[in-house]
């Protein structure tokens, strides 16, 4: 038997990701502008991102919080310890500041061996019988105890805060929520000059111990402005339900507000331009203005170009809707009113930043961008040349290199449109290090401006092996403008041939191969090109084939066909061998994906394509003998090269039983069986036996069945078992004129599977 499943044809190596599964998440996220080119890395959990949300990786180097706790321990000893000293002392066991601090001051080193002992405390501990959702351990107890009692024996008001800051952080963690709040009030909330690190951290234990409302939402955010290694855990406090006046009401300060603003900006997935414009206004220099403008940036990204170059909705959930993208005018339609967001922001930026005495880069980077947006690639272009000239980081110029290409791109005419120059010899020196989302943006640019040549090579660089052998970061999905479904019956790409087969045109491919034969002379970019791909040219001559043989256009197939390396039909990377090894000249009432006597005789797709067209030319000549019998052979072999035949590879890469319409150009004809009908019937005209033509019409008639069968499936209709077959039947007009003229021979070959050699000999 046949394998009834989904086929591709792939080498064993492809990058085809197989499996039916809709593809979501940060591989579809169009994203050039990396937030990580800026110095955002506090804020770095939050970059817009589809991809799995996780706390910041720990690292031996001192984060920010730990930088500012450090500088308090400095402070107190007027400079006379170095940062690296200190970090080591406080947090791990360093001696040089335990020493100091012995020789200077032995009661700040009862306290930091207090804290040290205190660590193995700082988590939830479950108790085994359920009892409450955490055991309070007499451990904890001991420890608040004491640090509570060196309070009152203290005349030393940091050192006293620090204390207070391990009591209530092991207060927490025992699950006393009373006492919590009972130190705060005691020791935190009194300190309204001067608050450093210290005071955040302890606002933070006593925020989550609150019940949700805006004082809860205050606290949060003041603890998400001021303490950054508590961000990723304070966030999640922040309840957005709450409306944000009720949580501004509590601040009494800028800076408090800003913070306000900031988080409900962070939990705000949509469009935030009026929190940025909040933030800015309150405190314009604050970095946490210049990260939501990046974020924003990345957003509209998302919103504007993941549905313009991969055809996909957004892809953060939430934010969209799926159903204002289920169709390219769809998203066009949606992509205008992001253009329009876009063109606010815009006005935005340009009006900040003339006010500003020295404007940051991301200001200058950002306005060049949002005039990109709105459609001003000209302006665009001229605000990158200079930036381009400025920038001294390697990475951000190349950045904005790819931006000024991808920008040029899109302004060329139609028809007219090539890859910069000046990115030209950044391709041939970095090939596909290059990232893949720009080199995926610039082909879909160059294939809406009519050059789909290049467009299809850089494709090819699409979800390959990276030649420094590092993995890739983002693995592209796309969908064709119009969703054909060519591959697993799904109607994305990950692979540039497929695409090809879905997208492109015989007109494109012919082009595409030109542009990549082989040359040893000629400039360095037309040599890289026809590089790429050469090895692929096999491959392309029998895509172009497959396409003319869609098309019905035999001799040049047969042409294309003979361009292809003949190792390609026996080779294991392909499955031409196993599933195109039938006879596709033979067909009988019920043969289809099985094997039959007559598969002793195999052909590739040249032998079948040159035989078909011998027999063709047989059938139409009038002066052949039994012309019949070659009409039969060429309608056996029609039939074959459809959904239901033992030869489908000849127009398909794939076959599964789960037979959607595809968009390819023979849909009509693989689904319905058109040519092989006609050729039945014509086989049927000339025959010169009557027994012969009711076997022809019979075939006929077998191909009438499953183009009522597959209109029924594209109507979606859904009648009961009985009536289905009831009405094939009786609609089925060649059954019902085999039923009419052969009604000796009806019955026979209706009901007869063994029937079909007597008649076939009888021709």
């Amino acid at each position: 038997m046949r394998i009834w499943l989904a086929i591709l044809l792939l080498s064993s190596v492809s990058s085809f990701a197989c499996g039916p599964y809709y593809p979501y998440g940060e591989a579809t996220r169009f994203n050039l502008l990396k937030a990580e080119s800026f110095d955002f890395k506090d804020f770095a959990t939050f970059n817009y991102t589809a991809a799995s949300f996780w706390p910041p990786e720990e690292t031996t180097a001192m984060n920010t919080a730990e930088k500012q706790n450090v500088a308090l321990w400095q402070k107190r000893y007027n400079n006379q310890v170095n940062a690296e000293e200190v970090y080591e002392g406080v947090y791990s066991n360093n001696q040089q500041f335990q020493q100091y601090l012995e020789k200077n001051d032995p009661t700040t080193l009862i306290y930091l061996n207090f804290a040290k002992a205190c660590s193995q405390f700082n988590s939830t501990n479950e108790d085994p019988w359920e009892r409450n959702a955490s055991a309070m351990l007499p451990e904890r107890t001991t420890l608040i105890e004491f640090a509570l009692e060196q309070i009152k024996k203290l005349d030393d008001e940091e050192l006293s805060l620090r204390y207070a800051f391990i009591a209530i952080r092991l207060a927490y963690y025992n699950g006393e929520k009373e006492l919590v709040n009972s130190i705060y009030a005691d020791y935190f909330s009194c300190r309204t000059m001067g608050k450093n690190i210290l005071d955040y951290w302890g606002l933070y234990f006593q925020a989550l111990v609150l019940p949700k409302g805006p004082q809860r939402n205050f606290s949060a955010a003041q603890v998400f402005w001021n303490a950054s290694d508590k961000r990723f855990m304070i966030h999640q406090k922040y309840d957005k339900t709450i409306p944000i006046a009720a949580t501004l009401k509590l601040a009494t300060t800028d800076l408090e507000k800003s913070a306000v603003w900031l988080l409900h900006g962070v939990r705000n997935p949509g469009p935030a331009l009026d929190e940025i414009k909040k933030i800015h206004e309150l405190t314009p220099n604050a970095v946490a203005v210049d990260f939501m403008l990046i974020r924003e940036l990345n957003k509209l990204e998302d919103w504007i170009y993941t549905p313009y170059y991969a055809n996909f909705s957004p892809s953060v959930y939430g934010v969209k809707n799926d159903d204002d993208y289920d169709s390219y005018p769809a998203s066009l339609k949606q992509i205008k009113v992001d253009r329009l967001y876009a063109k606010k922001m815009l006005t935005f930026v340009q009006t900040a930043t003339k006010k500003k005495e020295a404007p940051s880069k991301l200001w200058k980077i950002a306005t060049a961008y949002l005039q990109h947006m709105t459609a001003n690639s000209e302006a665009a272009i001229s605000d990158l040349d200079v930036l381009i000239k400025q920038e001294e980081a390697p990475e951000l110029k190349n950045t904005l290199t790819q931006l000024q290409a991808i920008c040029k791109v899109s302004s060329q005419k139609n028809g007219a449109a090539e890859i910069p120059v000046s990115l030209q010899q950044q391709l041939v020196q970095q090939d596909n290090k290059i990232d893949h989302n720009f080199l995926f943006a610039l082909g879909r640019e160059l294939e809406f401006k009519g050059n789909t040549s290049d467009a299809a090579v850089l494709y090819s660089l699409v979800n390959g092996e990276q030649k420094n052998g590092e993995a890739l970061e983002d693995f592209i999905y796309w969908r064709s403008k119009h969703r054909h479904n060519t591959i697993w019956s799904m109607d994305y790409y990950d692979d540039y041939f497929y695409y090809l087969d879905a997208q492109y045109s015989t007109k494109e491919v012919k082009a595409l191969i030109k542009a990549i034969t082989p040359r040893k002379e000629g400039p360095d970019f037309a040599r890289w090109k026809s590089d790429q791909l050469k090895a692929d040219l096999p491959r392309l001559y029998d895509l172009l084939g497959t396409k003319y043989m869609r098309e019905n256009r035999l001799t040049d197939a047969l042409n294309a066909f003979k361009m292809v390396d003949p190792a390609v039909w026996t080779s294991d990377d392909y499955h031409y061998a196993r599933y195109l090894d039938a006879n596709p000249f033979y067909a009988d009432f019920h043969s289809a994906h099985e094997k039959t006597e007559a598969d002793t005789i195999t052909y590739n797709k040249v032998t079948l394509t040159h035989q078909l067209l011998e027999y063709l030319a047989k059938a139409d000549n009038p002066n052949t003998q039994d012309r019949a019998y070659y009409y039969f052979l060429v309608a056996n072999c029609y039939f074959n090269m459809t959904q239901y035949g033992n030869s489908w590879m000849m127009k398909r890469y794939y076959w599964s039983t789960n037979a959607n319409s595809t968009g390819l150009a023979d849909d009509a004809e693989y689904f319905h069986c058109r040519l092989a009908a006609e050729y039945y019937l014509k086989a049927k005209s000339t025959s010169k036996t009557k027994k012969f033509g009711a076997l022809c019409l019979r075939m006929a008639a077998r191909c009438e069945t499953y183009h009522l069968e597959r209109e029924i499936y594209e109507n979606q209709e859904y009648p009961d078992h009985e009536e289905y077959h009831k009405r094939v039947y009786l609609q089925n007009k060649h059954y019902q004129k085999l039923e009419a003229d052969y009604p000796d021979d009806n019955e026979e070959l209706v009901s007869n599977c063994y029937s079909f050699e007597e008649y076939f000999k009888a021709r």
